[in-house]
């Protein structure tokens, strides 16, 4: 029987965990009431006043707190990590914000006219739409490009890595590379498969949606030069803000509802809660996983889009805080022990497991949370399953290698799954979560009747099984992890790559030029879509994710990332990237060089692909496998013939 309760507990977890994740609406978590009247969330965290300036607020311990007043009168603003652009007349200003500190004003633009709307293009760009149709994306103080759509434009909007037009046949794209000069980027349309009436485009978690006023949002999927609708979802009213998490979708609608879609199904969108306000939203950001909106110009509310990730992680703390009271309980008053070590190791627990739960709440990571429970009450289920065939302390180890199997056979599972991933740092925790139950146990409270030694027949199936479970973590973190050098360039940048450094040289010299017209095929792909492409072609990989980053950094005018990271692509990708438009010419290296000073030379590590496993390679993995194979064989050899 508890054999059956174990291989159930795993699937009857996941159910309710997902559950719970949507189990309860949108909530509305308080209200605040604004001394000025206000205007746009745009910039949020700072509140426009328009003409009256700008409220700056802060958010700490889930809570909204003000922290300044800037008196700056505009009609548009636009924040860009610290750049605070905005628009008076026909003029832009730029700032520079520090929380708690004055604004310094950095430059003044005059533009062609007086624009009607402004937004952030990719950073530190920012995108101005006039009445003329006439859209500048300006690198203040440089214009970069002038659009002129073909169509009117009936929304913009900001998908990172590229600014988005939505006209009536389609979407007009333009993606900005570090190091252009105005005039030489091109804008391209994907058409649409039907005319529309959009009132959002945005882009969540690598996606783009589109927002229609009939109230439908479309996950929008390209096919050559058109998009097709992936799936869809209708809403209460027009979609105008979208949040994303790995299970939900929060969306915000004009009439003030607030719903979550369940994102889990590849091939639809369900709608799985709506709340709604008593008022229209004025103006609605998503902002450190909170939604805010403008109720009324006096009137800031802020939502908690998916109140089930808390309501999860306190259920997890209730019920391990509940557990530990009942077995607290049971050794004071049915068990009578006296022994206050063990009281000690349970309360050491405790702090294990409290310290974690804090963790997953400040993280809002409600998943790993209920590992911690379900993980551990599957140890507990093992060890009661095992003392009906072993009589001595091996319960315990045992137990914790069957929660590893167990584990281990999970993760396979989300490998297998499409919607789910896999992760070792996942079969690490559900270890970490069945060994601290167990070890609680053992030594806190242990179960009557068994004896304290290791004896042979525990020892023989704990050989048993750790044989598998050794050649099963060797598969995967062969075949699910994957292995890597440290390469270290010549002037000190040090980087993590699929390939040692002299091969990423024989590649770059001879397949330079094919790999740097694959490379230049895909360069007006959005970023996460060029990645899927190039999954397992690993080095044209690699090259883009430094590429992305040199560019990001370039563009946040963090020069000495970008500088480190084009002094690797000039050591070891320089013939493939010479192939392509990414390539920078010497005004680029020059505006680095000029803004680095003593901070050329420092040294510099790369976090790109820094997640494959360098410590240790293939062999000396299979190494480790094939001792602790010979070991469990020696153990069940001897085991078996001293009985």
């Amino acid at each position: 029987m508890w054999v059956v309760v174990i291989f159930v507990t795993i699937p009857l977890g996941n159910e309710i965990r997902d559950w719970l994740l949507l189990a309860r609406k949108p909530a509305e978590a308080r209200r605040y009431e604004l001394a000025k009247d206000a205007f746009s969330l745009t910039s949020f965290p700072l509140v426009s006043h328009r003409r009256a300036g700008f409220t700056a607020f802060e958010f700490e311990n889930e809570r909204l707190h003000v922290v300044s007043e800037y008196d700056v009168p505009h009609d548009h603003a636009v924040l860009i990590q610290d750049r605070l652009c905005v628009t008076r007349d026909d003029v832009l200003e730029v700032y520079r914000y520090r929380k708690g500190q004055s604004l310094e004003r950095l430059l003044d633009l005059e533009l062609r006219a007086k624009p009607v709307e402004l937004i952030a293009s990719r950073e530190p760009l920012v995108a101005v739409r006039f009445k003329d149709g006439v859209m500048q994306v300006i690198d203040p103080p440089n214009v970069w490009s002038e659009l002129r759509p073909a169509a009117p434009v009936l929304a913009m909007g900001n998908l990172v890595w590229q600014l988005a037009l939505v006209v009536t046949n389609g979407v007009v794209f333009w993606s900005p590379e570090a190091g252009e000069v105005a005039g030489t980027n091109t804008a391209r349309t994907i058409h649409l498969p039907t005319e529309t009436t959009p009132t959002m485009i945005a882009g969540t978690r690598g996606r783009i949606l589109l927002g229609e006023s009939s109230g439908s949002i479309q996950e929008l999927r390209r096919t050559g030069d058109r998009f097709e609708i992936k799936r869809s979802a209708r809403l209460p009213a027009a979609p105008i803000a979208v949040h994303g998490t790995k299970f939900a979708l929060s969306v915000a609608c004009s009439n003030g509802a607030l719903a979550t879609l369940d994102w889990r199904n590849e091939s639809k969108l369900a709608l799985a809660h709506v709340s709604k306000t008593r008022a229209p939203f004025a103006s609605f950001q998503f902002y450190a996983d909170q939604g805010f909106a403008l109720l009324d110009p006096r009137t800031l509310v802020q939502f908690n889009p998916t109140p089930g990730n808390r309501l999860a992680i306190q259920i997890v703390a209730v019920a391990l805080a509940g557990s530990g009271g009942c077995v607290l309980l049971w050794l004071l008053f049915k068990r009578r022990e006296r022994s206050w070590w063990r009281y000690a190791v349970l309360f050491a627990v405790g702090i294990v497991y409290a310290l974690n739960l804090k963790a997953k709440w400040s993280a809002s990571s409600p998943i790993e949370a209920i590992h911690y429970l379900e993980y551990g009450v599957l140890g507990v289920l093992a060890a009661r399953a095992l003392r009906h065939h072993l009589d001595d302390w091996g319960v315990y180890p045992v137990g914790f290698l069957v929660v590893t199997l167990i584990g281990m056979a999970d993760e396979v599972y989300q490998w297998i799954h499409p919607a789910r991933t896999e992760d070792l740092d996942d079969v690490l925790l559900n270890m970490k979560s069945g060994g601290l139950m167990l070890a609680a146990f053992a030594f806190g409270a242990p179960l009557r009747g068994q004896a304290s030694r290791f004896g042979a027949r525990s020892r023989r199936v704990f050989g048993w099984l750790m044989l598998p479970l050794a050649i099963g973590l060797g598969l995967f973190i062969q075949f699910l992890s994957q292995f890597g050098h440290e390469v270290r360039a010549p002037d000190g940048g040090i980087m993590v790559s699929r390939f040692p450094g002299d091969a990423l040289r024989r590649l770059d010299t001879e397949r330079g030029v094919d790999l740097g017209r694959r490379l230049q095929g895909i360069a007006e792909l959005p970023y996460e879509e060029s990645l899927k492409l190039l999954e397992g072609e690993w080095f044209l990989y690699e090259l883009r994710v430094h590429l992305f980053r040199r560019d990001v950094h370039f563009n946040r005018a963090g020069y000495f990332v970008a500088y480190k990271e084009n002094q690797i692509l000039s050591h070891y990708f320089s013939n493939t990237v010479a192939r392509t438009s990414y390539r920078w010419d010497t005004p680029q290296i020059q505006k680095c060089l000029s803004q680095l000073g003593d901070e050329q030379g420092r040294d510099y590590r790369s976090p790109v692909s820094a997640q494959l496993i360098t410590r240790f390679g293939p062999a000396n993995l299979w190494s480790v496998v094939a001792l602790i194979a010979a070991a469990c064989g020696f153990l069940v050899f001897r085991t078996r013939s001293r009985s």
